[in-house]
């Protein structure tokens, strides 16, 4: 639930939300079948596209929070807290050990969370942590310094 730019859920629908993309990125990560690898990731993501590529060790909260555009590509254990949405451009690349959080707070039977955008033709370098509410414009190069 959207309450402005926070978002609200309660615990027993994170649950089961969590349990189905873990079983889809099981299937994805566990299938040869290029055919059965696109099925996984619509059915997981908001938005997807025919030339996605997750690099091993991709992990998402509930991934039905998250939205790619065309030409998403990234490196090995991208982690993606997708409590609020999470928007994906179009040619954008992400490095290893990169971390997207939208989680602002938890408590005991809910948590509040903010969106995070990222514009088309985005490079997010290794081991970068992107915050709750990040917008990062078009053409941009994110750096861990």
């Amino acid at each position: 639930m959207s309450l402005g730019n926070y978002y609200f859920e309660r615990i027993e629908y994170r649950i089961s939300k969590r349990m189905r993309a873990e079983n889809y990125l099981a299937k994805y990560f566990g299938s040869a079948d290029e055919r059965i690898r696109r099925v996984c990731l619509a059915s997981l993501f908001g938005s997807t596209s025919r030339d996605m590529v997750l690099g091993r060790g991709f992990r998402c909260e509930f991934g039905n929070n998250t939205y790619f555009g065309r030409n998403f590509s990234c490196g090995e254990n991208l982690q993606i807290d997708d409590h609020a949405p999470v928007y994906i451009g179009n040619n954008v690349h992400v490095g290893n050990n990169v971390k997207i959080k939208t989680l602002l707070h938890a408590t005991g039977d809910g948590y509040t969370a903010k969106p995070v955008y990222i514009g088309d033709d985005v490079s997010i370098d290794d081991n970068v942590v992107i915050e709750p509410g990040s917008v990062i414009g078009y053409n941009s190069i994110v750096k861990n310094d």
